[in-house]
């Protein structure tokens, strides 16, 4: 059906698991045998801070103080549980 010109509206009512994140996930790694969510957030958990600052360099600053602030909270989340286990062996002697 896809192959044959079919309308985006024709292929949505056949198919309608497509056109939903969970559905099309499973449907790739059916296909394709590869988890493709993984794979996009491992690229983006590596590369993330690469493209920041590239994107940093060519668009102006206030573009970026929600982002700037978003990276410094999840920063401070990150931090959380070793600050919690710091405290923690430090009162308790460990």
């Amino acid at each position: 059906m896809i192959n044959n010109r079919a309308t985006v509206a024709e292929v949505r009512e056949e198919f309608p698991f497509l056109f939903r994140k969970e559905g099309l996930l499973r449907h790739f790694q059916e296909l394709i045998g590869h988890d493709a969510y993984a794979s996009v957030v491992g690229a983006f958990q590596t590369k993330c801070s690469t493209l920041l600052a590239f994107l940093k360099s060519h668009l102006p600053g206030p573009a970026f103080a929600e982002v700037d602030e978003a990276v410094a909270n999840e920063r401070r989340r990150a931090m959380l549980p070793g600050i919690v286990f710091v405290s923690h062996t430090a009162r308790h002697g460990w």
